[in-house]
């Protein structure tokens, strides 16, 4: 594909590396170098695309934060054998070509969001979906729930058992210590105040680099959703740790009234009982495939907010075409039966959704 558009930009809009499920202590930019140096056709046609003075620009995603790091460039261009002045670009949030506005889009996701987009995060800081690959899916190997963020409690419960059998309770008490100690963090200062604040002042020259007003970059900061990692109060209830303890309580109830018929622990069971039946049925799954609404929203307010007459975001996998609005999906992980997705931006901001053919077999 590249190849195939040789002499345009090649925009990567976040998420090529999936470096969440390395081990907290390892390097990212020595990841991303050895994952590119494992494909020696890709690097061959990056290679020859940059050498051709041909754009090539990489966009940071939740997945592969570390694409904003300066030392990747350097990583980058080494493996590809390439000197500094090769027209490979990598950013932290977005881009600007015209009116058309490009970023990954997992700022209006609150389960994937950082402290502040232009602000890198740590092991202790990083968003929730982050913190649950690296610290659970990736640390045991279940990636069975690698995109089971529409699962609850129950759900999940009967889905360990399912696929794992006698190895469930096991995981389940793992994930259960891995989801209460990001809780029990989210109670102490962490430095988040801190990356917002390096954020904050790195908006000026975010403005000067891609003619965007500092106070309309501000304001998008302002109205995107607060990340869930930020307070205790919202990881908790994200989690589900309410039903988790009103389940506990109603055991506990039923228990005491079997033991002893005690008044107090019928009132308990009614109560917790009461509490999970409403909750359930009023709230049930608390993702509920929100991200791709709160994209689309996202991409209204950029829209409102820069004068952007494209927005461009990824982050979802799911491909949209709308007025104002583009998503490719996920070029990666394409529907079954379908091509890769990618989109194609002309110079007057005009796009359309192509799929690259899937090799046979």
């Amino acid at each position: 594909m590249i190849q195939a558009h040789a002499g345009t930009e090649i925009v990567i809009a976040g998420d090529a590396f999936s470096l969440s499920s390395d081990p907290g202590e390892r390097d990212p930019v020595e990841s991303v170098t050895t994952l590119v140096k494992s494909e020696p056709r890709l690097v061959a046609a990056l290679r020859a695309h940059l050498a051709a003075g041909s754009k090539l620009t990489l966009l940071a995603g939740n997945h592969d934060a570390a694409v904003a790091d300066p030392r990747t460039r350097a990583g980058l261009l080494s493996a590809l054998e390439l000197q500094e002045h090769a027209p490979l670009a990598l950013e932290p949030w977005f881009i600007r070509r015209g009116q058309v506005h490009v970023e990954h889009g997992h700022l209006w996701d609150p389960d994937n969001a950082p402290a502040h987009p232009l602000s890198s995060w740590s092991g202790r800081t990083e968003p929730l979906g982050i913190a649950l690959t690296r610290r659970f899916i990736a640390r045991y190997g279940v990636w069975q729930f690698a995109h089971a963020h529409e699962t609850t409690v129950a759900g999940g419960l009967s889905r360990a058992f399912n696929l794992f059998g006698p190895r469930a309770p096991l995981l389940i008490a793992r994930y259960f210590l891995s989801s209460g100690r990001l809780c029990a963090e989210s109670l102490f200062e962490r430095g988040l105040a801190d990356e917002r604040a390096r954020g904050q002042a790195e908006l000026e020259e975010l403005s000067a680099q891609s003619g965007v007003d500092a106070a309309a970059l501000a304001a998008l900061v302002a109205a995107a959703p607060e990340p869930t990692h930020l307070r205790f109060r919202n990881l908790f209830l994200r989690l589900y740790y309410d039903r988790v303890f009103a389940s506990l309580a109603l055991g506990a109830g039923l228990f005491g009234v079997a033991l002893a018929a005690s008044p107090l622990s019928a009132a308990v069971a009614v109560g917790s009982g009461a509490y999970l039946g409403w909750n359930v049925r009023h709230s049930g799954s608390r993702y509920q495939n929100r991200p791709i609404q709160r994209l689309r929203e996202g991409a209204e307010i950029v829209r409102r907010f820069t004068d952007a007459g494209l927005v461009v975001f990824g982050h979802t996998h799911v491909p949209e075409h709308a007025a104002g609005y583009a998503n490719p999906g996920s070029f990666g992980y394409p529907a079954p039966g379908t091509g890769r997705p990618f989109l194609s931006v002309d110079a007057d901001g005009n796009a359309r959704l192509e799929a690259w053919p899937l090799k046979a077999g």
